[in-house]
Order: structure tokens, then C-alpha cells, then sequence
């Protein structure tokens, strides 16, 4: 009879367990517009100097984040209607709060997941390696909105 309890106890952790990051999971996948990033604890978006034209003032520029459920990624960066650039990547739930984002050539590392309201959600790291010119790690907060 205690066997019986035990794996019923088991089954229901391991099963409890696996909703939980498939739950997170559906959580991050879907379409996203970055709002805000932040370089090394600074107050200052930094997107503005890593995408040529992005004007904050402005509601011109825009760069959507699309995470799709078999861990592919793809940012898009577009001015008023046209579309700069769009690079693939790759992502990965590691934790029901981290995920691995490797996209483009400001974005790799591990970031904490961290629900700020219903649809926006904070990316941080203490460890992204940005790998346009200066090859650094660098820490690195992300705004995020859902579309």
C-alpha cells in the first residue's frame, strides 16, 4: 500500500513538475516587441545604439521578437513599414523562470523570466555576450511587450 502512495506521489510531483514548464513554455512563445533595453545597470535605453535609425521619441521603429515552440527565434527590425533586417535564432526554457536566447548579434546568455504585467516581462542577465565589434559579456535587462 505505501509503494502504491509513493508512486502516486511521484506521478503527481514528476506530472505537477512538467505543467509547470510547459505552462512557462506557452507562456514565452508567441510574438513580442522589444520596449526597452538596458546595458550594465544604466537608466539609458541602449537600443537606439545598437539598431541604426530606431528613434524612441517616435513611434517609427519597432523590433519584434518571435519565440516559436520549437525553440527557433526570429527578430524583426522595421522602420515605419519597411523591414531592415531580420535575423533567425535559437531559445530554450532551461527553468520555469530562465531561458536561453541566442539572437542576433546583441542577445546571448541566459536571462531570468520575470512577468511585470499581464502582457510585458522582463529579460535579465548579469552575462550577455554581445558580439558586434566588442565580443564582451555585459549585463543586460530586456522590456518586452506582448503583441
Amino acid at each position: 500500500m505505501n509503494r502504491a502512495c509513493l508512486f502516486l506521489f511521484m506521478a503527481f510531483l514528476v506530472a505537477f513538475c512538467g505543467c509547470q514548464k510547459l505552462q512557462r513554455h506557452l507562456v514565452i512563445t508567441g510574438d513580442w516587441e522589444v520596449q526597452e533595453g538596458f546595458l550594465n545597470g544604466s537608466s539609458i535605453n541602449a537600443i537606439p545604439f545598437f539598431l541604426q535609425h530606431y528613434n524612441t521619441s517616435e513611434d517609427c521603429c519597432h523590433y519584434y521578437i518571435c519565440f516559436d515552440g520549437d525553440g527557433t527565434v526570429e527578430g524583426l527590425y522595421f522602420t515605419f513599414d519597411t523591414l531592415n533586417y531580420k535575423v533567425n535564432g535559437t531559445w530554450d526554457l532551461l527553468d520555469k523562470d530562465l531561458v536561453y536566447v541566442d539572437l542576433d548579434f546583441y542577445v546571448e546568455g541566459v536571462f531570468k523570466l520575470e512577468k511585470i504585467k499581464a502582457k510585458e516581462f522582463r529579460l535579465t542577465t548579469d552575462s550577455n555576450l554581445i558580439s558586434y565589434g566588442t565580443n564582451n559579456y555585459y549585463a543586460l535587462d530586456l522590456r518586452i511587450k506582448r503583441l
